[in-house]
């Protein structure tokens, strides 16, 4: 995920789409909203919560048919919600895992997805981020 002004654009395997993205500081938790401007979901409209701690994002947000913002940085089973860790990059880009059962420590932060992988749920790990589909 690259994030510019109001803008992100999220690669996920072979597909790369764009959403506009509005945040609300004020609130606690952090509120974000997105919509997607392009690709197989455009026009999705997204809410959730946000945490930025240091280089780690952390964005739990609304799926298809889910249009209750959360409250907390947790998922369930159907709950029609995304829990999404990022890392910032350093130096170099990211490169895929080869493997989604394959961790490595830089992503010892993204737990909720290899806590996911070894209670066998789905879940996807990226190069810079894990993400887990509810």
């Amino acid at each position: 995920m690259v994030i510019r002004g109001d803008r992100a654009t999220i690669s996920e395997g072979k597909q790369t789409f764009e959403v506009e993205i509005r945040v609300n500081t004020a609130a606690k938790p952090k509120q974000i909203d997105t919509k997607n401007l392009d690709g197989p979901e455009k026009g999705f409209i997204s809410v959730g919560i946000y945490e930025l701690d240091g280089d780690t994002l952390r964005i739990c947000h609304t799926w298809k048919g889910q249009t209750k913002r959360p409250e907390k940085f947790a998922i369930a089973e159907g709950s029609g919600l995304v829990l999404a860790v990022w890392k910032r990059e350093k130096k170099s880009r990211c490169k895929p895992i080869p493997s989604a059962r394959r961790t490595q420590p830089d992503f010892a932060s993204a737990v909720g997805a290899q806590a996911a992988l070894r209670e066998g749920r789905p879940a996807m790990v990226h190069g810079c981020s894990a993400v887990v589909h509810h």
